[in-house]
């Protein structure tokens, strides 16, 4: 709330007491900043805001996509092609891609992976999870 203002020109403090003008003096001269900073602090915090509520209502629309990894990361998944002689290997995320919704993987060879993993130890094991599915038929 502001404590002063200008009424015809002269300077206006209300019922504010000379403690309350003096305190909040004191409050704003702690924080450092000159006036011109505070405006342009203010105009900074306006633009930072129009930028998260753009983030949210895209977000409330269903526009946004939280990605896995970005590109350069290192990522996990499962290489073979024979029952049996599948391994976990990695490989660098070259781009990602949104195809129906789902991110599709593109390694450095420009092959696609739909299923993939951050840690080598999740890859493992989803393979030793198939291994023993595949056991049991």
């Amino acid at each position: 709330m502001r404590l002063t203002k200008w009424i015809n020109g002269h300077l206006s403090i209300g019922n504010a007491t000379q403690d309350d003008i003096i305190k909040r003096l004191l409050a704003y001269e702690d924080t450092g900043y000159s006036p011109l900073e505070i405006k342009s602090l203010e105009s900074e915090w306006n633009a930072a805001r129009a930028v998260v509520d753009s983030y949210r209502n895209a977000e409330e629309q269903g526009l946004l996509m939280r990605l896995p990894c970005k590109v350069g990361d290192t990522f996990y998944y499962i290489a073979g092609t024979l029952r049996g002689n599948e391994y976990v290997t990695s490989d660098t995320v070259a781009a990602i891609e949104i195809s129906d919704a789902k991110p599709w993987i593109i390694d450095s060879c420009g092959c696609h992976h739909i299923e993939f993993w951050s840690t080598r130890e999740e890859a493992e094991t989803k393979l030793k999870g198939d291994r023993e599915k595949c056991m049991k038929v």
